[in-house]
């Protein structure tokens, strides 16, 4: 593209760029003609067509060299230099995706299982918005909805492929998904080589869920998040057993060690009957019995009481 500057002085460069090369063209400000985006696959090509362009604008304008002002030179430095093969976000895609799903995964790619915020998204609906440029979530009686720019509508909005673990699903499957079960999630603006002809300029959602290890590592407790623990149900109920040595019975003649001599969880008093009589056999080894009294009293409290029995 080129802008005509607002000063003499003033020169703007141009930059055409496509998937196969890119072109820089210097511009003047007086008589440019219109100059479509430059394509060319070799460097030398389009320095070729550039110095071309120069020329025929340095013929049509008499002093060019004189109307523009040579910039100095540009240094970039940084402090430091990215190790791209130990990146993270790599490690997941190597991980994760597979085939033509591998790539890109510097952008729009989304590590959930190392994101201590993930776990505060009610849904993956809710962890996406606002992360993918453009999209949208809508709501209907139905559920939640993702919906991206349409590439070839301007101002339109479509449902994006969606695939889990690299099989197409659709928005219905995404809402049964939990948030804590998903790793990895990729967004590619179009699904070049990826699906069908007819659907290659539709972006896709790829959602990965977690395997292996990944899954004790998803347990390990996080910054703002809480622990999990297993809570056992309630056992059968079972009956205290308590021999009866009225009656007559072989096994009566074994001795009798036990160390528990009588559990029983309901005894019940009131204000007109405060007092109980429970009776029960002693085993043959005791002559001191210890007896732990448990319940609650008539104000609701607590009440605990061990006595020694002689």
């Amino acid at each position: 593209y080129y802008k005509p500057s607002d000063t003499k002085n003033d020169m703007y460069i141009g930059m055409a760029k496509d998937f196969n090369g890119l072109s820089a063209i210097a511009l003047s400000k007086k008589n440019l003609p219109g100059m479509p985006a430059v394509k060319e696959e070799e460097a030398t090509a389009a320095n070729t067509y550039t110095q071309s362009f120069i020329t025929e604008i340095k013929n049509k304008n008499p002093g060019f060299e004189n109307q523009g002002k040579l910039m100095s030179e540009v240094i970039v430095k940084t402090n430091s230099r990215k190790n791209w093969k130990n990146d993270p976000m790599l490690k997941m895609d190597e991980k994760y995706a597979t085939g033509s799903f591998r790539g890109g995964a510097t952008s729009n790619s989304f590590d959930l299982l190392n994101d201590a915020t993930a776990v505060n998204a009610q849904d993956i609906f809710n962890y996406l918005s606002g992360r993918i440029p453009g999209m949208k979530i809508q709501f209907s009686n139905m559920g939640k909805t993702i919906l991206v720019p349409d590439p070839e509508v301007s101002g339109t909005y479509i449902p994006p492929l969606i695939y889990v673990d690299e099989n197409e699903q659709d928005n219905e499957y995404l809402r049964t998904l939990s948030i804590e079960d998903i790793a990895y999630v990729k967004y590619f603006e179009h699904s070049y080589g990826r699906v069908a002809a007819e659907q290659q300029k539709i972006p896709t959602l790829a959602i990965y869920l977690k395997k292996g290890k990944d899954y004790a590592t998803a347990a390990r407790l996080k910054p703002g998040s809480l622990s999990k623990i297993p809570v056992t149900g309630y056992s059968p109920i079972k009956e205290f057993y308590s021999p009866d040595y009225s009656a007559a019975d072989a096994n009566n003649a074994r001795a009798d060690l036990r160390t528990t001599l009588l559990w029983k969880p309901y005894i019940i008093t009131n204000k007109e009957n405060n007092k109980t009589t429970i009776s029960f056999y002693n085993n043959d080894i005791s002559n001191r019995l210890k007896m732990v009294l448990e319940g609650m009293n008539e104000d609701g409290k607590l009440i605990h009481i061990e006595k020694i029995i002689e």
